[in-house]
């Protein structure tokens, strides 16, 4: 099942060129000006007829080509499952240490609290008195070795700031967006002008390797509190949307795990504030509960969080390497396409 927005191509089985070659191709720079030249419209909606998708001319390749490009796209995409696969792991190994993989927080239709309570939280709002919150942070007072708030380990814990956008801009920028389920789409990141790096204004928005960024606005169906590791080396900056924290004595990418898992999802959903666009602040991820369940386990979480980026980059190569051995088809010949995709794969 798909939305009217995506247009399918179902190419025949067996047939020449196969589709992950045909796929190869229409990701390549040549697919891609061929797409570029069907899209109609103004600047209010753009449309990709499909009527244009089924005259495009695919070129063919000799067999031994195309098996390479198709086991480059077979492999890149078992990559990805992979990926996915071990943060699944990482996040089922913290939930089932803390005896949380099948509790059920209780959701009563009514609840009440105190007024000296709603002083003390400075809250007025009923989402924040939520039983499941303190249902979950019992639990976890019970159930983890050690129970520590974030401002107790937190070196950073603030706000990016908004640069202006440049698409041929050097210098990568990470808004809510980016911040998936699972991890990050550093495909596509919006670019700005490099100045921005050394502009005092913006020191505080730099994102180092290990920062755990987490998405603090959202509307009615995106609530505030995935949250990814930035687990490369590329300089980038974090927009106002998206959250830095940085932990001082503790695994960040354990951290992460936490936070991204239901232990910080029922968290983020009791310090979210607004209606039509809700918001989390710094402040309030400071006060979030994180448990810790023993050094062994932390870095064996933390080891899977990494071979699954390392997989997903190994999946980005894999599809950057058919792309490119398409493009030296044309360009050049097959044979150079060949040789070159021999050595990179």
């Amino acid at each position: 099942m798909f939305s009217r927005n995506i247009g399918l191509i179902r190419v025949e089985k067996n047939a020449q060129p196969s589709a992950k070659v045909v796929y190869a191709f229409l990701a390549s720079k040549y697919g891609q000006e061929l797409i570029d030249r069907g899209v109609t419209g103004g600047t209010g909606q753009l449309t990709l007829p499909t009527t244009y998708l089924k005259f495009l001319n695919v070129p063919t390749f000799e067999q031994k080509l195309s098996n390479l490009i198709a086991n480059c796209i077979a492999s890149s995409n078992a990559d990805l499952i992979q990926s996915n696969d071990l943060y699944t792991q990482a996040e089922t190994l913290l939930l089932e240490t803390l005896n949380l993989r099948d509790w059920q927080p209780p959701q009563p239709h009514a609840y009440e609290s105190t007024l000296s309570a709603a002083f003390a939280a400075k809250r007025l709002d009923a989402e924040y008195f939520q039983p499941q919150h303190a249902a979950l942070l019992e639990h976890l007072q019970k159930h983890a070795p050690r129970v520590r708030r974030v401002r107790d380990f937190a070196a950073h814990c603030d706000r990016g700031q908004q640069p202006e956008y440049c698409s041929a801009g050097e210098l990568a920028v990470v808004n809510s967006r980016h911040i998936l389920e699972n991890g990050l789409d550093y495909d596509n990141f919006e670019r700005t002008d490099a100045k921005y790096w050394n502009d005092l204004r913006f020191h505080s928005a730099r994102i180092e390797k290990n920062d755990i960024l987490i998405y603090t606005t959202g509307g009615f169906a995106k609530k505030p509190g995935r949250t990814a590791i930035y687990l490369e080396d590329e300089p980038a900056l974090a927009s106002n949307h998206v959250n830095i924290l940085r932990v001082s004595d503790e695994n960040p990418l354990y951290v992460g795990v936490v936070l991204n898992s239901m232990i910080g999802r029922i968290q983020a959903s009791a310090a979210s504030t607004g209606s039509i666009q809700q918001e989390i602040y710094p402040s309030d991820i400071a006060d979030f509960v994180v448990p810790f369940v023993g050094e062994k386990i932390e870095v064996e979480i933390a080891a899977q969080v990494e071979a699954g980026h390392a997989a997903r980059r190994r999946a980005k190569g894999l599809l950057e390497a058919a792309k490119r051995a398409v493009e030296i088809a044309i360009e050049d010949d097959e044979a150079a396409a060949l040789e070159f995709l021999v050595e990179q794969v």
